[in-house]
């Protein structure tokens, strides 16, 4: 894939507008619907189940406090149960379900087997599972699900300013669910990115379009936290027509392999939450677990002066347990995606050791 030359270089934060490369695509599940985010998803399962099924939905204690927010907001009973990236599969005794609820798994940064959950899924048959793979809609669990419901914000890894799909694995009829095409806070999301691109390859554009971009991005994030329903855009749905790119995955996990074994060789005494995962699965990113909130928040402000952008996936929420609050005070995740070359895994890798060092 020819990619433009990056004149001011920086690691991270949200997609610029990029090329899709002419290779080979992995196709999406069929059938499926599209929406704007994530979010919705479940708003449209809990109204389809309404009439058969009980409101309460299981979450893990783990969890996307901005997500559970929006959930809770629109009315959704939620109640939690235990898990999170290091436990290898739930503390099962705390999904205390009854025939009817609506369970939600997630495959935290797309690593996790599954198999755990297709166990549970025959024993709890009269349960709604619905699972979240949004780390790695393509996994071997992913392909493989026995859930009811799937869904994926691909967002978050596809350079798209929106766009989230619903399938049901086993095939059972999807929501029907009016949706809205209100798409301004994609406009903003899509602007952002155009100008992302420019201040990433232009070197003659003032700093000023850099606030500018952010600006657009956080009118837009606003704009569907307060919107409900909207349907995927038109210009969203074009470029992922065709699928997700085979290549931007396998440069993904090539880019996790990396900066492991550099890590491996050089600085051996830095955790990780993986670094592992089966063999048809693809990180979502690479993922440190601290010593403590000072040294992660330390790390994080000094990445940003190299103009690395990390994130904390996630912080904590009304629902987390003790150990999912260490986990959130802890955890660092450093982006690895298709955006960036070997080169660029390597000094990011530098930079850390040499901060922590």
């Amino acid at each position: 894939m020819i990619k433009n030359k990056i004149v001011n270089w920086e690691i991270g934060s949200e997609f610029h507008w990029m090329s899709y490369p002419k290779g080979s695509y992995i196709l999406w599940p069929e059938p499926c619907l599209w929406y704007a985010t994530g979010r919705d998803i479940l708003l449209a399962i809990c109204d389809h189940s309404r009439e058969c099924h009980s409101k309460t939905v299981f979450v893990p204690d783990y969890f996307c406090p901005e997500v559970l927010s929006c959930w809770i907001k629109c009315g959704i009973r939620l109640r939690s149960y235990v898990d999170n990236p290091l436990m290898p599969y739930p503390d099962w005794d705390s999904i205390d379900c009854l025939p009817g609820d609506i369970v939600l798994a997630v495959n935290f940064f797309g690593v996790r087997d599954g198999i755990f959950w297709k166990k549970w899924k025959s024993k709890n048959k009269e349960v709604v599972l619905v699972e979240d793979h949004t780390h790695d809609p393509f996994s071997g669990w992913a392909m493989n699900s026995v859930a009811d419901y799937a869904f994926a914000s691909i967002r978050k890894i596809c350079p798209v300013p929106d766009g989230a799909l619903l399938w049901s694995p086993q095939k059972k009829i999807l929501p029907v669910s009016s949706v809205k095409n209100e798409w301004s806070g994609s406009a903003y999301k899509l602007a952002a990115m155009i100008l992302k691109r420019d201040f990433l390859e232009q070197q003659t554009l003032s700093l000023s379009i850099k606030e500018t971009y952010r600006d657009f991005q956080k009118k837009g994030e606003e704009l569907y936290l307060n919107s409900r329903g909207v349907s995927m855009s038109p210009w969203s749905r074009f470029l992922t027509a065709d699928g997700y790119p085979r290549e931007w995955r396998v440069q993904r996990e090539k880019n996790v392999r990396c900066f492991l074994e550099i890590f491996k060789k050089r600085a051996s005494f830095i955790n990780f939450i993986f670094n592992s995962w089966p063999k048809d699965h693809c990180p979502f990113n690479i993922v440190l677990f601290l010593l403590s909130e000072n040294i992660r928040d330390g790390l994080r402000n000094k990445l940003i002066k190299s103009n690395i952008y990390s994130e904390v996936n996630w912080v904590k929420n009304k629902f987390s347990s003790s150990k999912s609050i260490d986990i959130s005070k802890r955890i660092l995740t450093i982006p690895v995606d298709h955006r960036y070359s070997i080169d660029d895994i390597e000094r990011i890798a530098v930079k850390i050791i040499d901060i922590l060092g």
